[in-house]
């Protein structure tokens, strides 16, 4: 059997996909169109070629008569994966099932066709249709485009003097869609899943909680896993997205999912996609709670080798990205004694002294702070582990 990967996208979080089917032995073939993006290096063969022209990339495939695309975090180009695996008959998502995915107004339709919780939601092409979808959906709102853009363009709505800085904020920062979704903004926990579906199949090994910027973004900031719930809830959760995988048409692939659960605990799906999650959280985060590596049983399964999802362990972390408040960096914590303090499992700083932080709106933002990983005992003082590491950083207001 032909040993040779593809890795659609070789950006930095398509970085541990690529390396872990190394360590199993496979020539690795990656393809972005940025010729500098990292991940072009780290493969055994770099090309750099638009991967939202799916025939190219086919082709790619084709000459390279490559036996799996890799496991990693997409975007909207998540389709060029599923047509790969389409036109190869290779194991993994298909393009169908990655559309019903990455296009969110197809999403909302094939949930609600299954029956299952959803909140109200409603498209528009400029700017005077999202004034009045805001005043059809009501407050509170969120502003986001229909396609997947890391949080960019995502804005919540609380009230009506809020519209117009909402609306002008959306368009400033993502202006890729011609269409922009107003969805109704609901409250409850929101849980972020790790699983895997394999013959339809949910497995579930991990779900986490989470920690957001303050309205009016909803980017993530730090994660605390596993999250504190019972095993019934777990599995409320686990049956939920079971009855969403045959709606949506994903099977043999991945799963990353955040899910809300309301004062009754139902539970309403925001978001799936048939790929590992980005933000370290599978290649860091889950590894590290639970002793599985889902990207390297993964790879295992496409290939026909054994393979075994279950966690080894759960043990209590908290990662957390360097969510410091905006102003000068006046003071940044030597890395060797962040790295050797009680229970940090992994610590990377990019902030330099005398940087400038901006707000935190996008995952964009998180990536280029750096990150914090600790355990503990318990998740309350695996928190408060990270949150001492924080507070050794040092930064002056600029008010």
């Amino acid at each position: 059997m032909n040993r040779t990967a593809l890795c659609i996208g070789a950006g930095e979080e398509q970085i541990p996909s690529i390396l872990e089917a190394q360590r199993l032995g496979l020539r690795v073939v990656a393809a972005d169109g940025n010729p500098a993006a990292p991940g072009l290096k780290v493969a055994d063969v770099g090309v750099a070629t638009d991967i939202s022209k799916v025939d190219d990339v086919i082709q790619l495939a084709r000459a390279h008569q490559v036996a799996l695309t890799l496991p990693v975090p997409l975007g909207r180009m998540l389709t060029t994966v599923g047509a790969v695996n389409d036109a190869l008959g290779l194991v993994g998502l298909t393009e169908a099932a990655a559309e019903s995915c990455t296009d969110k107004i197809l999403f909302h339709e094939r949930m609600q066709a299954a029956g299952l919780l959803r909140p109200r939601q409603q498209c528009a092409h400029d700017a005077q249709g999202v004034h009045r979808a805001i005043q059809e959906i009501g407050f509170p709102c969120i502003v986001k485009p229909r396609f997947g853009s890391g949080k960019k363009g995502v804005v919540a709505v609380m009230d009506g003097s809020e519209t117009e800085r909402a609306i002008a904020e959306h368009y400033h920062s993502w202006t890729t869609d011609a269409q922009t979704l107003v969805e109704e903004l609901m409250p409850g926990r929101e849980l972020g899943v790790d699983g895997v579906v394999l013959h339809q199949r949910v497995l579930v090994p991990l779900v986490r909680d989470k920690l957001v910027t303050p309205l009016p973004y909803r980017q993530e900031i730090q994660y605390l896993a596993p999250a504190s719930i019972g095993a019934e809830l777990v599995e409320t959760v686990r049956q939920t997205l079971e009855r969403a995988v045959p709606a949506l048409g994903l099977d043999n692939c991945l799963l990353h999912a955040d899910v809300l659960i309301d004062e009754h605990g139902q539970c309403r799906i925001i978001e799936i996609a048939g790929r590992p999650a980005g933000l370290l959280l599978t290649s860091l985060l889950l590894p590290a709670v639970s002793g599985a590596n889902v990207l390297r049983e993964f790879i295992r399964f496409q290939l026909g080798e054994p393979h075994d999802f279950s966690p080894r362990r759960l043990r209590p972390a908290c990662l957390s990205f360097l969510r410091l408040p905006t102003g000068r960096v006046s003071r940044v914590p030597a890395a060797s004694a962040v790295a050797e303090a009680p229970g940090v499992l992994a610590y990377e700083c990019r902030i330099e002294p005398g940087a400038r932080l901006s707000p935190i709106t996008c995952s964009r933002d998180v990536l280029a702070r750096g990150y914090v990983l600790t355990t503990a005992e318990t998740l309350p003082e695996a928190q408060a582990r990270v949150e001492a590491i924080l507070r050794e950083f040092r930064v002056a207001s600029e008010e």
